[in-house]
């Protein structure tokens, strides 16, 4: 999402700390107040069929559930934004084309230079065109609801991909009405496809609802046989705090959730692995209303982690979890 910033078209994120308090609500707290009309101005403009709700310090966006409705209108936008994406792919074929002809026509380089070049560029605008084709495709059979139905109930509500090969796996937080009927169950799932999407393992559950209510926001990521998934979980039914479970069967099995955090408030989180390393960060608020970003490390897999590190405090608050990992 592009925002106008002093008449530059910049990217919600760079202007912006984004959060998301709880399972139904996003926040934009812009750096800069000046600058939250224009953040509304540019959702009421796109495509996101969001409705922005500014108090003149925050932007919240309530997310609704996904109906048949919406997973249609998520298809159709998935699959323009694929459009565009490969419409710049070959843009950039064009240019660099382009560069080659006008190179060949001043001799700086020879015409058979030039046609190996052509070919090189044409099977890199083919990969990158097929990643991009393969990515989509994953995610209508998602917002289309063609995973498998758990429990012949459950609806798909938050999702995280990873690809690895041709192997599509996917964490996935799925809802159903719990008792009383006024309350939702909420649990965070497993599941796997070998075949682009065309068929997927059973679901395996990865939280523990005796342990924790309301498993939102799951995050996935793969290396070789080892899965690792993290997610936001609340064991006393309101504040959100940090779990991860992990597969070294490629999701035959997981590990009992482990929670990674204390009990301030978790608002975002992320992680990566490669290898035996990774690293999990997080934004969590306390009681008195300070913020910092958070981070744990393991060397073995997940098997462990050293203590959590305080990465930025209050006042490091333009600081985002999302934009800390690197390993």
């Amino acid at each position: 999402l592009l925002v106008d910033y002093y008449g530059n078209p910049t990217p919600l994120k760079q202007v912006a700390t984004l959060g998301a308090p709880d399972n139904q609500t996003l926040t934009i707290q812009p750096w800069e107040t000046s600058i939250l009309k224009d953040i509304e101005k540019a959702i009421q403009g796109s495509d996101l069929g969001l409705t922005p709700n500014n108090d003149g310090k925050v932007i919240r966006l309530i997310i609704p559930p996904l109906t048949n409705e919406r997973r249609q209108q998520l298809v159709k936008l998935v699959k323009k934004q694929s459009e565009e994406c490969k419409v710049a792919i070959r843009n950039i074929r064009r240019d660099i084309n382009e560069k080659l002809k006008k190179s060949e026509k001043n001799h700086e380089i020879s015409e058979d230079v030039g046609r190996k070049a052509h070919d090189a560029t044409q099977k890199m605008t083919d990969k990158f065109v097929a990643e991009v084709d393969k990515i989509i495709k994953n995610y209508i059979y998602i917002f289309s609801d063609q995973l498998p139905k758990i429990n012949n109930k459950e609806n798909i509500y938050y999702h995280d991909l990873k690809i690895v090969d041709e192997t599509f796996y996917v964490a996935l937080t799925t809802y159903a009405p719990g008792e009383p009927d006024d309350t939702y169950d909420y649990r965070v799932y497993f599941t796997m496809s070998d075949d682009n999407g065309n068929s997927w393992s059973t679901p395996l559950e990865v939280s523990d609802s005796n342990t924790a209510t309301r498993n939102i926001a799951p995050k996935i990521d793969v290396s070789g046989d080892d899965v690792h998934v993290a997610w936001l979980g609340s064991p006393s039914g309101t504040d959100l705090v940090l779990y991860y479970a992990s597969s070294s069967n490629e999701g035959t099995s997981f590990s009992a959730g482990n929670q990674l955090s204390g009990t301030s408030s978790v608002e975002d989180l992320t992680f990566t692995c490669n290898g035996d390393n990774l690293v999990v960060s997080w934004s969590e608020s306390s009681a008195d209303e300070t913020s910092a970003i958070k981070a744990r490390a393991s060397s073995n897999g997940g098997t462990t982690f050293n203590s959590e590190l305080k990465v930025s405090s209050t006042e490091d608050s333009m600081v985002n979890a999302l934009s800390l990992i690197h390993i």
